[in-house]
């Protein structure tokens, strides 16, 4: 806290309350703060006390006089105007805040002056994203260390997120596109490079399977898995697998996925097009169907046309 005139800058509220009663009291800072010396032996509530001690010009005393009088010297006048604009420059700056820590590196601040009070906007290392409030800038920090410093991502991110509600920016519109398209490219390659390598963490559903990835979705890239012999495209690991279970316990793809069929009949198959393998008699491994199971596992059979008579 800083008194008016003189500039005395107070550390605590309760000590300024006292130092205000007694520039009530003695209508001047100077003899205010020579009582206040005295009745405070400890000054541990003023930000370098001594400064104030001595002081040969005391501004507020002349004035005073001069008011009380009609004979002004015009030393006197001089010296209230001079007065009169500090303490206008001080009103001014009694609205502006108290600086804060910066939400993270790379930001910065600017003051400005919103409904007859200064305010501190923060703006974005990377493209600038000025918000009124600090702790707006802070979330978006937040998304700006768990995307990679990628501001595009995290806008995204933060927009979600303030859906319905006021993001505290001025003008968001111009970031919705991505205003660095430049800066925006290599990210979307390495979030297809990430997709790609936990999709591929999984292993094969067994010997002979491949895999291949597709977006489904603009964002969303998942691995397809292809069956050895009939290529039959499983969109789910855990579908490939069941389908796998059956290829080693019938011995073909033909049979397994007729049973494949059978056991998922009224739900998803997670088979792309899969109506096109319910009767494929051009495939080298086409059989008449079968409803009996091997006798276990490694079991083959074959179909033999038996003639009448034969």
């Amino acid at each position: 806290w800083m008194s008016p005139t003189r500039n005395i800058e107070f550390r605590r509220r309760v000590a300024a309350c006292e130092f205000e009663k007694l520039r009530q009291t003695f209508g001047t800072e100077k003899r205010a703060w020579h009582e206040y010396s005295k009745l405070k032996a400890n000054r541990g509530a003023v930000v370098l006390p001594g400064q104030y001690d001595d002081d040969d010009c005391p501004v507020e005393d002349s004035c005073i006089e001069a008011e009380g009088t009609k004979k002004r010297k015009s030393k006197n006048v001089v010296d209230c105007g001079v007065a009169r604009n500090k303490k206008k420059h001080l009103f001014l700056n009694k609205n502006t805040p108290r600086m804060k820590p910066p939400p993270g590196l790379g930001w910065t601040h600017e003051l400005v002056a919103e409904k007859r009070q200064n305010q501190y906007h923060w703006i974005s290392p990377t493209r600038k994203i000025e918000f009124r409030r600090r702790s707006q800038a802070c979330e978006f920090e937040m998304l700006r260390k768990k995307f990679g410093s990628s501001e595009v991502r995290a806008w995204e991110e933060y927009r979600r997120a303030k859906a319905g509600s006021t993001t505290e920016v001025v003008s968001p519109q111009q970031y919705d596109n991505g205003a660095n398209p430049m800066k925006e490219r290599p990210i979307k390659k390495a979030a297809t490079h990430s997709n790609e390598t936990s999709a591929t963490k999984k292993p094969p559903p067994g010997p002979g399977w491949k895999h291949k990835l597709v977006a489904e979705t603009d964002k969303i890239h998942r691995c397809h898995w292809i069956s050895p012999t009939r290529n039959i495209q499983f969109r789910r690991w855990g579908a490939a697998c069941e389908f796998e279970t059956l290829r080693q316990e019938f011995g073909n793809e033909v049979r397994a996925w007729e049973e494949y069929r059978r056991m998922k009949k009224g739900s998803d198959t997670y088979v792309i097009s899969p109506n096109k393998y319910d009767s494929d008699s051009t495939s080298p491994q086409a059989i008449p169907s079968t409803k009996k199971r091997p006798p276990g596992l490694g079991w083959k059979y074959k179909f033999v046309v038996e003639v009448a008579g034969g």
